[in-house]
C-alpha cells in the first residue's frame, strides 16, 4: 500500500512538473544582433492581419501585410508580408508564445528574415520572436519611440540560466533606433 502510494504521489509529482509552459524561453538579442540577423528593417503600418491553416492544416498562421513607410536595412516593395506562427481560423485558436502580435493600423518597426533566404523575396518572418518586433508611440514632449512587447516570451542569459531583461526594455527614441540600425548596416 506504501509502495502505492509513493507511485501515486510521484505520478502526481511528475504531472504537475510536465504543466505547460507559459512562456517560450529565447537569449536577448541586442539591436545590433536583431540587425545582422534580418534581411529587412523597415518601419511601417500594419494594414492587414489573416489567419490561414497550412497545407496539411496542422498549423495556423497569421499573414501580417505591412504598408512599408521607411527601410532602414534591405529594399523590400511599398508592403510585404509577415508570418506569424499562430491564430485563429473557423473558430481554432492555436497560440505560440513567444511570437509577436499585430493590430491592424498600429505603426511598428520590424527585424525580417525571408522564409527562402535562397531567393531573397517573398513573405517573411520576425526574427528573435518578439524581440524582433517593436511598436512605435508617439510622444508628446520628443520623438516617437520605439517600445518592445514581450508577452509570452522570457530571455534568459546563457550562462546563468537566469531571467534577464531586454537590452530593448526601455522604450527607443526612433530616430536613435533608426540610427544605431543604419550603422550596423554599414
Amino acid at each position: 500500500m506504501r509502495e502505492r502510494l509513493g507511485r501515486i504521489a510521484a505520478l502526481g509529482t511528475a504531472l504537475l512538473l510536465a504543466a505547460p509552459a507559459s512562456a517560450s524561453m529565447m537569449l536577448p538579442m541586442t539591436v545590433d544582433e536583431l540587425s545582422e540577423g534580418a534581411d529587412l528593417v523597415v518601419r511601417g503600418r500594419v494594414a492587414s492581419a489573416e489567419s490561414k491553416p497550412s497545407v496539411d492544416g496542422l498549423r495556423i498562421s497569421t499573414i501580417v501585410r505591412l504598408d512599408v513607410d521607411e527601410a532602414w536595412k534591405g529594399s523590400p516593395g511599398a508592403s510585404l508580408e509577415i508570418r506569424v506562427p499562430g491564430g485563429s481560423f473557423e473558430g481554432i485558436t492555436q497560440v505560440v508564445t513567444g511570437m509577436p502580435r499585430f493590430t491592424v493600423g498600429e505603426e511598428t518597426v520590424v527585424f525580417l528574415r525571408y522564409a527562402d533566404r535562397a531567393r531573397g523575396a517573398g513573405i517573411t518572418q520576425v526574427v528573435g520572436m518578439a524581440q524582433g518586433k517593436l511598436q512605435v508611440r508617439g510622444e508628446a514632449d520628443g520623438p516617437p519611440v520605439a517600445v518592445q512587447e514581450l508577452t509570452g516570451l522570457d530571455l534568459v542569459d546563457p550562462s546563468s540560466q537566469e531571467e534577464v531583461r531586454s537590452p530593448l526594455a526601455v522604450p527607443v527614441p526612433l530616430p536613435d533606433l533608426e540610427a544605431r540600425v543604419r550603422a550596423t548596416v554599414r
